[in-house]
This record gives structure tokens, C-alpha cells and sequence, in this order.
């Protein structure tokens, strides 16, 4: 199935007119929209897929990152379709933290919420930050990507790549390292949250201190490091499909009883 871009920008969209239910993923620090370019052949019918295309990557390229978190947020919200199709949230890494706060956001604009929100790899947004990586030196900075994973070593040893890709994996890391947690009111959705066996980053502690942020909790668990959303891909989809229609099915029995409820069970 071909990938449009939808209104904004922002997103990657890959239409499905028999869709129950739309999913929005949200990338690692650096990552672009085709990181979930196979999701399209592996997702059910039944679900939608949409990729978000942040400035400075992707088709995007040409743009200047933004180092705005509330601003990026705004465009994210302001570019996924209004429709009544009920929608979920998958983030990887620092694409966990945007979309925990485009939940957020979305039920600060009056909108509905997610019916779920999955974060892969990622510690619960209360955890305090590590420290910061984003303004070391350039040689610091590579060798500091290179412990991190996901960043091909064959990309940091050419110079003329590195320079391309660095401001917006800078920008995003500034993200990261940067973000403070707000308190507000646990989202009224289940939080399903994936981490890697072997990932060195975030462990099984950082990953269930999410529980509080929801209102129904589940934790999988999968062969590989920070970054098996990838390796681990067809596991992980599968996972994520099977909690999803669950949810869909919890949310369409829950708003038949009444009317704009949210399941807050798995």
C-alpha cells in the first residue's frame, strides 16, 4: 500500500478504507516516518497506519529541526485528521515521550483521547533525565550515538552523513535530556508498555513506572536491545495489533453502554 502525506506535514499515512482503528507512531531520536515503513504490510486491515515526519528528516530533510517540544506537540495534533475512528499511540524511545504528551494535548484540546498509548523503550516520563548528551562535542557526541545503538557505524565513520543527520539527532536528544514531566491526571486509556531483554538504557523498573499514567497496565517483553522494535519487528507488531484490537473491542463494547467511554482495562 502507498504512503501519502497527510495535512500538515507532519504525518505519513498509509489509507485503509476498511480501518477500525488508526495507529500513530511516533520515531526514536533521528528516526523518520519509514522507520514503520513495514508496519503498512504487517498491520491487520483492520488498522490504519499513520508515521509521524518530523522537520530536519525524512522527505523533510530540508527543514530545521525544532527543539520546541510544545510547539512540536501542536503540529502533530493539528495534523492528524479529525474523524471518529478511534486511535492509538506507539512511541519508540523519545517518540514515547511525544506521544504520551500528544495524548495529552489532544484531551486538552476537548478532543477524545487515544484508546491506548504504547511506549517502547522508554522510562516513565516522572523518572528523572539522564545526563545531558546533546551539546558534547561532535567526536563525543558520534562516539556517545555509537553506544546508544541505532545510528549504523558505517554513517558515523563518513563525515559528510554524520554532518547531515547530527542536527536533528542533537535537537532531538535536547528533547529528551531536556523534558520535564508536569503532573496531570493519569490518561484515561490503558498504557502498554515493550522493552528489550538485553537494552542496557531502560530497564524492567523504568518501564513499569509508567502504570500510573494510565488506567490499565501491560508490560512485553522482547529478545534485543534498546532497539528491538526493529529487529524484533514482526514480534513486536504482532503484539501490538493483538492489544489493539483487544482495545477496540473493549472500547466499542464500553461506548454501546455509554455513549464517549474509555476501557480502562486490557
Amino acid at each position: 500500500m502507498a504512503a501519502t502525506a497527510s495535512p500538515g506535514r507532519c504525518w505519513t499515512a498509509w489509507p485503509n478504507n476498511g480501518a477500525a482503528v488508526r495507529l500513530a507512531c511516533l520515531a526514536y531520536a533521528g528516526g523518520c516516518a519509514t522507520a514503520y515503513r513495514n508496519w503498512s504490510a504487517l498491520l491487520p486491515p483492520s488498522i490504519e497506519l499513520y508515521a509521524a515526519e518530523l522537520p530536519g528528516r525524512g522527505r523533510r530533510l530540508a527543514e530545521p529541526p525544532l527543539r520546541d517540544l510544545r510547539a512540536i506537540v501542536a503540529d502533530l495534533a493539528d495534523g492528524l485528521p479529525a474523524s471518529p475512528m478511534p486511535f492509538a499511540l506507539f512511541g519508540h524511545s523519545l517518540g514515547a515521550l511525544l506521544a504520551f504528551e500528544l495524548a495529552r494535548e489532544s484531551i486538552r484540546r476537548g478532543g477524545a483521547p487515544p484508546i491506548a498509548l504504547f511506549a517502547a523503550a522508554c522510562p516513565a516520563p516522572h523518572l528523572p533525565r539522564r545526563a545531558p548528551t546533546y551539546d558534547l562535542p561532535d567526536a563525543e557526541f558520534a562516539r556517545t550515538l555509537a553506544r546508544l545503538g541505532g545510528t549504523p557505524p558505517e554513517v558515523l565513520a563518513d563525515p559528510e552523513l554524520t554532518s547531515l543527520l547530527m542536527p536533528a539527532l542533537r535537537a532531538d536528544l535536547e528533547l529528551f535530556d531536556r523534558y520535564e514531566y508536569a503532573a496531570s491526571l493519569p490518561l484515561p486509556c490503558p498504557i502498554i508498555v515493550l522493552g528489550g531483554a538485553s537494552d542496557r538504557h531502560v530497564g524492567s523498573s523504568d518501564l513499569d513506572s509508567w502504570q500510573p499514567h494510565g488506567c490499565g497496565f501491560a508490560r512485553h517483553m522482547f529478545a534485543g536491545d534498546h532497539f528491538f522494535p526493529r529487529t524484533a519487528e514482526a514480534d513486536v507488531v504482532r503484539i501490538v495489533a493483538a492489544q489493539l484490537l483487544e482495545t477496540v473491542r473493549l472500547h466499542a463494547a464500553a461506548t454501546s453502554r455509554v455513549p464517549g467511554s474509555v476501557p480502562c482495562r486490557l
